[in-house]
């Protein structure tokens, strides 16, 4: 893999002078926001050497720069997991590009299953806190420095005042909206009935396979973190189904429409 700034430079070569205020990483069901956006460059993983490379179902693998509510924006249409064989920091590659490129602000989203038992099917979840259960850590191997130190707290790690922007936003939209604890694991696999009721036990209310380790390389770039997760079903054991990876694309399909109109808006009120 190439260094940061190659491939920043790589990517500054094709978009000139233009430059991100928000960093945006799409999840399965969230896709949608990218026909709202004016857009000034798409460009594809696979024409950046050195960068990694989208191997799953429903991430399709580009970068789109554009304008969105009158923000400029770079999108991550896919990103990067630790279950295809990257490394911590290898996930959190694209999200660095985006913050060199400009961006201070994230937000990051995904689909997840539902843990708490009060949540249900295509809930929105604006996320207040994160467990990483991955047994991986993004910083791992960074020299540090007197401006970016490795020993960082994760206190307060997602936006308080942009998860009241999210709130009032589903409040207008009429969307059922919760606040809840999102808890990434390693993946591939789904987790078993007795690991589900674990992470119940443990304060976890919904769970999936990303998104913690780009909240921590966030935090350590200092940017500001909006994490939203949609319920794409409820987590093993709940309602005795057997949890396949074409439920949550099946169930995506019905959340995008709901998942674009909210992103529009949020990015309107940042």
């Amino acid at each position: 893999m190439k260094d940061i700034d190659v491939l920043t430079n790589n990517i500054k070569k094709q978009l000139g002078e233009f430059k991100i205020d928000i960093a945006i990483i799409l999840g399965s069901g969230w896709n949608g926001c990218v026909s709202k956006v004016e857009t000034y460059k798409e460009i594809n993983y696979a024409d950046i050497d050195g960068l990694p490379q989208c191997t799953v179902k429903g991430h399709k693998g580009k970068f789109i720069f554009g304008t969105l509510s009158g923000k400029n924006v770079g999108i991550m249409q896919g990103r990067f997991h630790l279950y295809e064989g990257y490394s911590a920091f290898e996930t959190t590659i694209g999200l660095q590009l985006l913050n060199k490129l400009g961006a201070t602000t994230c937000i990051l989203t995904n689909a997840s299953g539902g843990v708490n038992l009060n949540y249900k099917t295509n809930d929105i979840v604006i996320v207040n806190d994160v467990i990483n259960l991955s047994g991986r850590n993004a910083l791992v191997g960074l020299v540090p420095t007197e401006e970016k130190p490795v020993f960082i707290s994760m206190g307060d790690c997602i936006d308080k005042n942009l998860q009241e922007k999210a709130r009032l936003v589903c409040e207008k939209q009429g969307l059922n909206c919760q606040s809840g604890v999102y808890a990434q694991n390693l993946g591939p696999t789904y987790e078993t009935s007795a690991e589900v009721r674990m992470l119940r036990n443990m304060g976890v209310d919904c769970v999936g396979m990303s998104t913690v380790q780009e909240v921590i390389m966030a935090r350590y770039l200092k940017m500001k973190v909006l994490c939203l997760s949609y319920i794409s079903n409820m987590a093993q054991g709940i309602n005795n189904e057997v949890l396949t990876h074409e439920e949550v694309l099946d169930n995506a399909k019905i959340f995008q429409e709901k998942g674009t109109n909210l992103l529009v808006e949020i990015v309107a009120n940042i």
